[in-house]
């Protein structure tokens, strides 16, 4: 099998060409531009998980570690 087999037909990809760029030139100039991204985190900071946690986490987990210390 060759690898033109595998394209997918010239009208698609040139109608989802033109979803992406209808798409790209709605958003506004400045506000593409503006987007701030997160650096790397701090050594030695601590971030909150989304993961509820119960009042007696600490105690539960120190005793799974204590369990697989032990083996």
């Amino acid at each position: 099998m060759e690898g033109r087999d595998l394209a997918a037909p010239a009208h698609l990809l040139s109608e989802r060409g033109a979803l992406v760029h209808r798409a790209a030139s709605r958003i506004a100039p400045s506000a593409h531009g503006s987007v701030q991204h997160a650096g790397h985190l701090p050594a030695g900071k601590y971030y909150p998980s989304h993961i509820p946690m119960t009042p007696n986490s600490d105690t539960l987990i120190s005793e799974f570690e204590n369990l697989i210390n032990s083996e």
